[in-house]
C-alpha cells in the first residue's frame, strides 16, 4: 500500500470515528444558554429548560461537571435555578452507549444519611452538530431508555427557524415523537 493511500484511509477512518463519537467536550464548551428544545416526553409543567455555565474539571482520571439548569413554568414566569452535579464519562460505562459520551447526574442530598450517592440518570449524547449548533442527547433512567432531548445553543436559535437535528433525532428516538419545549417565552 502507498503512502498516500495508507494517509486518504486514515483519514476517512478518522472523520467516520469523529462522526460515530461526537465530542461531548465541544457541546458543552460555551458561555450561552442550551436550551432543551424538543424532548420526546413533555417536561412537567415547564414551557421552556435550559443550561448554563457547564464547569467541566478533571482533577484525575475521572471528570466532573456541574450546570445551572433554569425552567419556566406555564405561565412564563421563571422559576429558580438549580445546580446539577455528575461525572462526564467519556466514554459511558453502560452497555450500549459505550461509543458514546454521557453526563451521569449525581444527587448527594442524602448521603449524610444513606452514605451512597444516587444517579438517577444519564444524558447520552448520540450526536452533535457543530454548524447547526445542536445535538441529540437519549436519556436514562437507572439504565432504561426513557426519552430522548434535541439541544440547541441560543446563537443558533437566533439564526435560523428550522427544525433542529431532525434527521439524528429519528435516528437516534425511531418512533418517538417530538415535543417542542422551545417557546418565545425562552429568551
Amino acid at each position: 500500500m502507498s503512502l498516500q493511500t495508507f494517509i486518504l484511509v486514515l483519514g476517512i477512518f478518522i472523520r467516520v470515528n469523529e462522526a460515530a463519537n461526537p465530542n461531548i467536550l465541544e457541546a458543552l464548551n460555551t458561555t450561552e444558554r442550551i436550551y432543551v428544545y424538543s424532548t420526546s416526553q413533555s417536561i412537567a409543567n415547564n414551557s421552556c429548560a435550559y443550561y448554563r455555565y457547564y464547569n467541566i474539571s478533571c482533577p484525575h482520571y475521572y471528570c466532573f461537571y456541574n450546570v445551572r439548569y433554569y425552567s419556566l413554568d406555564e405561565t412564563g414566569q421563571k422559576k429558580k435555578g438549580q445546580w446539577h452535579y455528575g461525572e462526564l464519562q467519556d466514554p459511558c460505562r453502560r452497555a450500549n452507549y459505550t461509543n458514546n459520551a454521557c453526563l451521569l447526574r449525581m444527587d448527594t442530598s442524602n448521603f449524610s444519611v444513606t452514605q451512597k450517592v444516587d444517579e438517577p440518570e444519564r444524558r447520552v449524547l448520540m450526536s452533535w452538530n457543530k454548524q447547526a449548533g445542536c445535538g441529540v442527547f437519549v436519556r436514562l433512567d437507572r439504565d432504561k431508555k426513557v426519552g430522548c432531548e434535541v439541544h440547541v445553543r441560543h446563537s443558533t436559535l437566533k439564526k435560523n427557524d428550522s427544525i433542529y437535528c431532525d434527521d439524528d433525532f429519528k435516528k437516534y428516538c425511531e418512533d418517538d415523537t417530538r415535543i417542542l419545549q422551545y417557546t418565545a417565552n425562552c429568551t
